[in-house]
């Protein structure tokens, strides 16, 4: 499978920021959206799938969106995800408009479903509830028009808006957004049958003494108590980053399970545990 990224706009592109912060900062929207974009091509060449840049990874050139299409096309990609965040208003305050939402083609139900999957893991992500109305006059945005694969243009939010610009800002979030256009994508990929051999059917990246030694760790970890289905994580993708939800509840159990011996061991060392 191939996947074409872009990350809209550029660093040099005119107007795409936020309005100042108190302190006089100010972040670019590039800024953003390059960070998502290299973190989910990391996400997907992990787990065997091509991917192509449609932008300038240095943010020192910026494609117009004829170009950036017919790149996407002339490689051949399988499915197009362009990453951006949004805004409204007179770009120099901030305003009270919020939320996520997606562009797709209304003409293309492929590019509408596939936009909706991608939308949907993004709300898991997004903390302040609120996925917006999609837009059907997308269909005369470049990217959305003239691209020969499915497509789907996603903000993350509102650079106009002080709590979600501070948010495109947060590292972790920028990290989520990645981790849900990854999900999104396999999903839907999943359903088309679009993977191909060798592409998020096996644990990838690794070398098979690590994969044999890393399911051994998991058959251990569920006789021992500390995992419920040890079939699921044998058959995950282990280079995705694990939730920290998980972390902790693993912590938590070893904590209760072995907390005095953990107390011994910390003594031993000098309290450096």
């Amino acid at each position: 499978m191939k996947i074409a990224i872009d990350a809209g706009h550029s660093f040099i592109t005119a107007g795409k920021r936020t309005p100042k912060f108190a302190d006089g900062s100010f972040m670019h929207e590039f800024a953003f959206n390059s960070i998502v974009a290299d973190r989910l091509d990391l996400f997907l060449r992990n787990a065997g799938i091509k991917t192509y840049y449609t932008f300038d990874p240095k943010g020192q050139t910026d494609f117009g969106y004829n170009k950036r299409v017919d790149m996407a096309n002339q490689w051949g990609a399988d499915l197009y995800v362009s990453i951006h965040a949004n805004a409204i208003g007179d770009g120099v305050h901030f305003n009270n408009s919020y939320g996520i939402l997606f562009l797709a083609h209304e003409g293309k139900p492929d590019h509408v479903e596939f936009a909706q999957m991608l939308i949907e893991e993004l709300a898991r992500e997004y903390p302040y509830k609120k996925t917006l109305s999609w837009i059907p006059g997308s269909t005369s945005q470049s990217l959305c028009k003239y691209s020969k694969m499915t497509t789907a243009i996603i903000e993350h939010g509102f650079m106009t808006n002080e709590r979600d610009a501070k948010l495109l800002l947060d590292h972790e979030y920028r990290m989520a957004c990645a981790n849900a256009l990854y999900r999104g994508i396999i999903n839907y990929a999943t359903q088309e049958g679009l993977l191909g051999a060798g592409e998020i059917v096996d644990i990838t990246g690794i070398n098979s003494q690590t994969k044999n030694e890393t399911i051994k760790a998991i058959e251990d970890l569920y006789k021992r108590g500390f995992l419920n289905n040890p079939q699921q994580w044998i058959e995950v993708n282990l280079n995705l980053p694990l939730p920290a939800y998980v972390t902790f509840l693993l912590i938590d159990r070893i904590a209760r399970d072995y907390g005095d011996k953990i107390d011994e061991m910390e003594k031993i060392l000098g309290g450096r545990l």
